[in-house]
């Protein structure tokens, strides 16, 4: 077991830029282990490109940045695997598939990086359902889910394989009244 005091997630000196639109510029900072940590800023500050940066989903010009003790700025797309493995990203908008139900979507994680049973897999679809408050929706497809309820599918598929670090992009927006 890693130490509380060690940083989870840390940037050393990442510089991220879209053509002439840079969007950090020498970010260095630490996300501690055993911690919620919150990225504040306005619209196009550059909140969902940090996250993408841990995911290895876009990659930084220059500059350091370490996930769960793996450095992951050299690594190739194939490294970069086991590291996402890590993870649980729940995006914006949701990002269901939308030609799969519910429960398809959260089973598809598992059938593809897991030996687990169908039975199995049922149970743990279930379980994260119940998790953020959702029955009876298995059959359903994404359109036919309010948008807090296609935020909540989303958290439970991102935290179906157990991630070890969680990533949420705007986690609050767009939810039902009464589930916030």
């Amino acid at each position: 077991m890693k130490p509380p005091d060690e940083a989870h997630v840390e940037f050393g000196g990442v510089r991220m830029a879209f053509g002439q639109r840079v969007v950090f510029r020498d970010l260095s900072c630490r996300f501690p282990r055993g911690r919620m940590s919150v990225i504040l800023g306005g619209s196009g500050s550059g909140k969902s490109t940090l996250l993408r940066l841990i995911g290895g989903l876009v990659r930084a010009q220059a500059g350091r940045i370490v996930v769960d003790g793996d450095e992951i700025t050299t690594r190739s797309e194939r490294e970069m695997y086991a590291v996402r493995k890590k993870l649980g990203m729940m995006f914006q908008d949701g990002a269901l598939l939308d030609s799969l139900t519910v429960f398809e979507n959260l089973a598809f994680p598992l059938r593809e990086h897991t030996a687990m049973s169908e039975r199995e897999i049922a149970a743990a679809v279930h379980e994260s359902l119940a998790a953020v408050g959702l029955a009876n929706v298995d059959d359903l497809l994404p359109n036919q889910l309010s948008g807090g309820m296609v935020k909540r599918a989303s958290l439970a598929r991102a935290i179906i394989m157990k991630p070890v670090i969680l990533l949420c992009d705007e986690p609050f927006s767009g939810l039902d009244p009464l589930s916030v």
